[in-house]
């Protein structure tokens, strides 16, 4: 009989009724049941608290910040939960696929791996409506691809809630940097990734994201160009030399969004061209696939 390890799945939640019922559903109707949810409340003044605590079958064991706190403060403080042999995430907008942890269980148990990613469809806020938009993977259209530091680099897009960590054996490593706001989950599998530790993509949809209007807005885009920098500073000495500049368009990318964003696409084509032989361009269709898409 193959082993069922337990899964604990972080939620972190302020404020966010809206669709924490489907979230947390969305866990229930998994297919692969061995989980745990370590539900974090950062002082939310709605109903979360609420609706967490009408989960009442020991499943969900929900826990209360002492004031509100940062995001990655909020996720470090869930971490002192955790009992799971491996680590997953939920945000409360989001929601997973029936078999997302079947599938990704399925790999762990065959295959050496220390972080496990997928595919994901996002809903893009379109005035009043959402809308579902395929999400295009820049990795290569196999099914199963291990993930060097270069393709993260130069096509980062692993989406924190598609992630499954091998978190008894990595458990030292896997905290959340408090300086951040917006890139602490591509500052935490960065570091992985430059530590050797073992990245794979397999080329299937498990989750659905939410993208809301102000995650493309300017102030959001220079949050993240600012961090990214930082991310650059923190990590550079766990690269050789000759793999900076792949470091460097990590976060030189973030300042060509912002043009493109601006439909700037001369000051865009400024900023990215010096990185055309690393892989520019598909990157560049990746975005304009997505930001074409929003009317």
């Amino acid at each position: 009989m193959i082993e069922q390890p337990l899964v604990s799945i972080l939620m972190n939640c302020y404020n966010g009724e809206k669709y924490l019922k489907e979230a947390i559903d969305s866990i229930y109707a998994q297919t692969y049941q061995n989980w745990e949810i370590i539900f974090v409340d950062n002082c939310s003044t709605d109903s979360t608290s609420k609706i967490a605590q009408s989960y009442s079958d020991g499943k969900l064991k929900y826990y209360k910040t002492e004031e509100n706190i940062s995001l990655y403060s909020a996720r470090n403080f869930g971490l002192k939960y955790i009992e799971g042999d491996y680590l997953a995430f939920l945000d409360t907008d989001d929601v997973w696929i029936k078999d997302k942890l079947e599938i990704q269980i399925n790999y762990m148990n065959k295959h050496k791996c220390d972080l496990l990613c997928t595919n994901i469809n996002i809903y893009i806020k379109d005035k009043l409506s959402w809308k579902l938009t395929q999400f295009i993977t820049m990795y290569k259209m196999r099914r199963i691809n291990i993930l060097s530091s270069v393709d993260l680099l130069l096509k980062y897009n692993i989406n924190l809630q598609t992630v499954l960590l091998e978190y008894k054996n990595n458990k030292e490593i896997i905290k959340f940097d408090e300086k951040l706001n917006h890139t602490g989950d591509s500052e935490l599998f960065l570091r992985m990734s430059f530590l050797k530790k073992r990245v794979v993509y397999i080329n299937q949809t498990t989750s659905i994201t939410r993208l809301h209007e102000e995650q493309l807005s300017n102030k959001s885009m220079e949050n993240w160009i600012v961090e990214s920098k930082y991310v650059v500073q923190k990590l550079s000495h766990l690269l050789p030399e000759d793999k900076l500049v792949y470091l460097n368009y990590f976060s030189d990318r973030y300042v060509f969004l912002k043009y493109f964003y601006k439909k700037d696409f001369k000051n865009a084509t400024k900023v990215i061209s010096k990185y055309k032989k690393l892989g520019f361009f598909p990157f560049y269709y990746y975005i304009k696939s997505i930001f074409y898409s929003i009317k």
